[in-house]
């Protein structure tokens, strides 16, 4: 998963408004092309699927974001954008039920018993933390030593025992609990930043 750059939300929001703004709309779709394809397949989606959500999201957004007005008031744009794509994952659905002559089928059932609604809710909130951690991850990198990280990465992020750390990177176990505590100052850091900034 490629990181993505940190850039305020009106900005960005800017960018997609100008629908002339070609740079902007490339800049969008490589940023959250991974994070969008992801949410896209684990809705069980194949591979030409895929690319038609990604595609038609594009051409949702292009129509609608004009008129785009943000209140953060009524919610982050993030969330809007989820609407998008839950709409174009669901019409592929209906659309695959249909060409299979199976207006009962599974996919059918869960979207109206709710199931599918929790369903991608959950799938969308994964993939988001997915893509905030590995930017934050990347951001970390950046200001504290590797050895720190790693010494953090083995013991809060895989659990492993102090005394098995300290024998792994020969540190004492007073080096451990900086290292604990300055990554995950920094780690909180960046994600804050990160989730106060693009979406």
């Amino acid at each position: 998963m490629s990181a993505l750059e940190i850039e305020t939300k009106s900005s960005l929001i800017d960018k997609l408004k100008d629908l002339g703004n070609q740079a902007g709309w490339l800049e969008f779709y490589a940023k959250y092309r991974p994070f969008l394809a992801g949410v896209a397949m684990r809705s069980r989606l194949s591979r030409e699927e895929v690319e038609e959500v990604l595609q038609d999201t594009v051409i949702s957004l292009a129509k609608q974001m004009p008129d785009f007005e943000y209140d953060r008031s009524k919610g982050e744009f993030r969330g809007w954008l989820s609407t998008i794509v839950k709409r174009r994952v669901v019409d592929c659905l209906r659309r695959r039920a249909r060409q299979a002559k199976a207006e009962t089928s599974l996919y059918s059932n869960l979207e109206q018993d709710g199931v599918f609604d929790e369903s991608f809710e959950s799938i969308w909130e994964e993939e988001w933390q997915g893509v905030v951690k590995e930017i934050a991850r990347m951001e970390v990198l950046k200001r504290v030593s590797s050895k720190q990280y790693q010494i953090y990465d083995w013991y809060v992020l895989r659990g492993h025992p102090k005394r098995l750390v300290c024998e792994k990177f020969g540190v004492t176990g007073n080096v451990v609990d900086i290292a604990k505590s300055r990554v995950g100052k920094v780690m909180e850091e960046e994600i804050k930043k990160f989730e106060e900034g693009i979406l």
